[in-house]
């Protein structure tokens, strides 16, 4: 491979959520018992969530696909939303990943190359007031 040609690579892999801040964190908030997730990926911990080396010379732009059990879920993560166009249940089949029973599926638009540990994603019952 040569200076500045581009390389990509894709990376099958699966994880458990942490309840102590360390990578992907699951929380459950005691007042209602809704479950949020959320990262926390300072230097040390985005390896927790996913598998990576941050270099400065080769970031490279990231990309996450969220299945959420609910499809009330929001979900926000570095890149723009995409447009969903695939089917969540095909999704879930060939990526043999267990069918969430109200589920859906959300995609982003690549980030620009940044710290791995920079890159984010929140899931869950969220709450949000917009002021134009």
């Amino acid at each position: 491979m040569k200076v500045g040609e581009e390389m990509t690579i894709s990376i099958r892999f699966e994880n458990t959520y942490v309840t102590n801040s360390a990578g992907l964190h699951r929380f459950v908030d005691p007042e209602d018992n809704n479950i949020y997730f959320y990262t926390h990926l300072e230097p040390y911990f985005c390896n927790r969530w996913f598998p990576c080396f941050d270099q400065p010379s080769i970031r490279a732009p990231l990309a996450v696909e969220v299945a959420v059990p609910d499809a009330q879920w929001k979900v926000y993560s570095n890149g723009f939303p995409k447009e969903n166009t695939l089917d969540l249940e095909a999704f879930i089949k060939e990526h043999e990943f267990t069918q969430p029973a109200k589920g859906a599926l959300h995609m982003f638009e690549d980030s620009p190359p940044i710290s791995t540990y920079l890159y984010g994603m929140d899931a869950g019952p969220f709450s949000y007031v917009k002021n134009d």
